[in-house]
């Protein structure tokens, strides 16, 4: 079997194909930006997750609203919030 038809038959039955920053975020994990804010923080909490994400800058305080595929594509890493941070 070549490789086009196994991801195709991956994607029929409605598997992810693994990547990078596959699944981005849920509410309450941190995004680190490839850029940092003006204030200096490169650190983001996702605040909501849906169609786009709601975040806060964990320097300032600010709230933005990304889409998802923005924030996919500024993103540079992702820490799951621990229960120690709560």
């Amino acid at each position: 079997m070549s490789e086009r038809s196994a991801s195709g038959q991956a994607a029929a039955a409605g598997q992810k194909l693994a990547g990078p920053r596959a699944g981005i975020a849920s509410a309450g994990d941190i995004l680190v930006m490839k850029k940092a804010h003006p204030c200096g923080s490169s650190e983001w909490e996702v605040l909501r997750a849906g169609a786009d994400l709601r975040l806060r800058c964990r320097g300032c305080g600010r709230e933005v609203t990304l889409s998802r595929s923005d924030a996919r594509a500024r993103t540079k890493a992702l820490r799951h919030r621990t229960a120690a941070e709560e």
